[in-house]
């Protein structure tokens, strides 16, 4: 079925908000849990921050892992002597001079506001983060973060949870043990040229995307996704403390599964727009009519 356009409005009903799982921690432990900074932040101005190894591991060696990176960042100064200092105020960028695969440890990496904004860009490399099924590689708390030109894979619960401000280009989320990516509270969340792909939802609704803020997906492909006994293989969007809103462009929702609404699942209070994009080969468990696209207590097939 193409769509070229729909736009869905939804009354205000009750809705019980998902648990967001807490972030764990890296090495050393007070790395990613949302706290303060326990380091007075730099006077330096705009970081790069060049991540030369696929070792994980925070060591004192010369070479610049993604977690003595990260570190810096998010202590907003030199907290690793084998990478560039974060600012405190400025953009600081990760980028990579090796392609690989690097090993997250579990629980991944936290961003909050105050460690100034941050974006991560595997650009000119193959860079995959692999979270090795032990917990979420990305979960930005309240900051602003930006994501690009990498994969993200085999997360052991969401593949990356958004409460701030997000931006996804080029970034491939896949076989997440949860949902694929997770936009809620007053999150606002802006995916481009993206996929999210093979995540399945255990016990949630929503496998490949779910939002619960301000969402707009462009130019993507949600793909394989499947929500077992749950609504929205795809896509779920409601409402929980307020409206969401979600606007999906020029994108790809197939052979995705779920007990109801198999692609896209709107919930009220929300606000569904689709335009120029494709939904196609979902399925769905209970009411095959509502493979396609479901809003509320209306369905349709596709």
């Amino acid at each position: 079925m193409r769509l070229q356009r729909t736009t869905l409005s939804h009354r205000l009903l009750s809705l019980t908000a998902a648990v967001m799982l807490a972030a764990g921690a890296l090495l050393p432990a007070s790395i990613l849990a949302p706290t303060k900074s326990i380091l007075a932040p730099s006077s330096a101005h705009a970081a790069t921050l060049v991540v030369n190894t696929l070792n994980f591991a925070f060591l004192t060696d010369g070479s610049c892992s993604l977690a003595e990176a990260y570190a810096n960042t998010r202590f907003n100064s030199l907290f690793s002597l084998d990478c560039a200092a974060g600012s405190a105020v400025d953009l600081d960028t990760i980028t990579f001079a090796v392609s690989g695969t690097i090993l997250i440890g579990a629980g991944g990496f936290a961003h909050e506001s105050f460690h100034g904004p941050l974006a991560v860009d595997g650009a000119g490399q193959t860079v995959v983060l692999d979270a090795q099924n032990l917990g979420q590689i990305f979960y930005n708390i309240s900051g602003s973060l930006a994501v690009s030109n990498l994969t993200m894979a085999n997360s052991g619960t969401l593949g990356l949870a958004n409460e701030g401000t997000l931006a996804l280009d080029n970034v491939t989320i896949s076989n997440s043990a949860d949902t694929g990516l997770s936009n809620s509270g007053t999150g606002t969340a802006t995916v481009n040229n993206s996929r999210i792909t093979g995540a399945t939802a255990l016990g949630v609704q929503g496998a490949g995307v779910r939002n619960v803020g301000t969402m707009t997906i462009t130019n993507s492909l949600i793909s394989g996704n499947n929500a077992p006994g749950q609504w929205g293989g795809g896509v779920w969007n409601a409402g929980v403390l307020s409206p969401s809103t979600l606007t999906i462009s020029n994108t790809t929702v197939s052979n995705n599964t779920a007990s109801v609404g198999a692609g896209i699942m709107s919930w009220p209070p929300s606000t569904l727009t689709v335009v120029d994009s494709t939904i196609s080969g979902n399925a769905a468990a209970v009411n095959t009519r509502a493979g396609g696209v479901m809003e509320s207590s209306r369905n349709g097939g596709g």
